[in-house]
């Protein structure tokens, strides 16, 4: 059994970026971006959701962040957040630091309604 003790510092994340909805997703992608690092996240572009999920698991990355839609033509922007899911308590952290991000970014870049946010993970259950 592992126990992991933390002081109160912000989470350090490192964040990977993919973009499935065309131009604006790109919109987003790029006002989120730098949002995060205004926050003081590293971020970086992948090709695809299993690009970002092997940052993950390989720990080249704490967090993916894919911006896609449902598929209609005018359907709002979705975001899933991908935490490895071995660390309940500092992933949610590093999701409300990309909630916060998505909550000054989004609805301004994509000119719509805010996207859905939604949290998976490689391994366990998302405890948000």
């Amino acid at each position: 059994m592992t126990f992991i003790l933390r002081d109160s510092q912000a989470p350090q994340v490192t964040a990977v970026v993919v973009n499935t909805a065309g131009v604006r997703g790109q919109l987003v992608g790029t006002a989120l971006g730098a949002a995060l690092q205004h926050g003081g996240v590293t971020v970086s572009d992948v090709a695809d959701e299993a690009a970002a999920r092997a940052a993950i698991a390989n720990s080249g990355a704490t967090i993916g962040i894919v911006i896609g839609t449902d598929g209609a033509p005018v359907s709002p922007l979705t975001i899933t957040v991908i935490t490895n899911g071995l660390d309940p308590a500092g992933e949610a952290a590093q999701v409300a630091t990309v909630q916060r991000a998505v909550l000054s970014a989004a609805g301004n870049a994509s000119g719509t309604a805010l996207p859905a946010i939604l949290h998976t993970t490689l391994y366990g259950t998302p405890s948000d």
